[in-house]
């Protein structure tokens, strides 16, 4: 009897701590993500085209949009990085670019945590990328609490949706860490993470 009391009394006094905000279940908490990577983000992320001629009067985009697209560039929402181009037709070109900006931080931090990041994979000549595949699982558990309407959609358009979330992430975060985690040999490595990707694409 003084068990289930005993009990009765805990779940009782867990439930007052959910309801004052003193806890919070564990797949509503919220990730502790860096506030300048993350403003950093989302600067990157919004940026409109830049453009400057060269000398022979060729204009380049010298801004995220010529790898990305959106935002007034002249190529849609996209991923122009590597060959082939592609344009992004899922749901998930419909995202509000801080939503895109979390996944992108919380996929980078997936990936490093696993051994995939520039660093660590400069460390180790026999380093690869993280698979794919797990990748995959990440942003589908990712985007199935983020963006409700994912779960009811079909296998191919959800297959659809986290490629390329998982492309325009590995781009966007990738991007905004130019000049800052390395030099051409991290420029280099950020093309190769991006074209593994788009290898597996469906």
């Amino acid at each position: 009897m003084k068990r289930a009391l005993t009990a009765l009394a805990i779940i009782a006094a867990t439930q007052g701590a959910y309801a004052q905000g003193i806890f919070q279940p564990i797949e509503t908490q919220a990730p502790q993500r860096n506030r300048e990577v993350m403003a950093e983000l989302i600067m990157v992320a919004s940026a409109a085209p830049k453009y400057e001629k060269s000398k022979d009067g060729h204009e380049w985009d010298m801004s995220i949009t010529s790898i990305r697209g959106g935002k007034g560039a002249k190529k849609p929402l996209g991923q122009y990085l590597v060959e082939p181009d592609m344009e992004f037709r899922s749901e998930y070109k419909d995202q509000p670019i801080e939503t895109m900006c979390q996944f992108a931080y919380d996929l980078h931090e997936f990936i490093t945590a696993k051994g995939g990041d520039y660093r660590s994979m400069a460390m180790k000549k026999d380093a690869d990328f993280v698979p794919y595949e797990k990748q995959k699982e990440f942003a589908i558990s990712w985007w199935r609490k983020a963006y409700p309407k994912y779960k009811d959609m079909s296998g191919m358009f959800k297959d659809w949706f986290i490629n390329d979330a998982l492309i325009d992430a590995t781009n966007l975060y990738n991007w905004s860490r130019r000049g800052k985690d390395g030099g051409s040999d991290y420029i280099s490595w950020a093309d190769a993470a991006v074209s593994a990707l788009m290898k597996k694409k469906p």
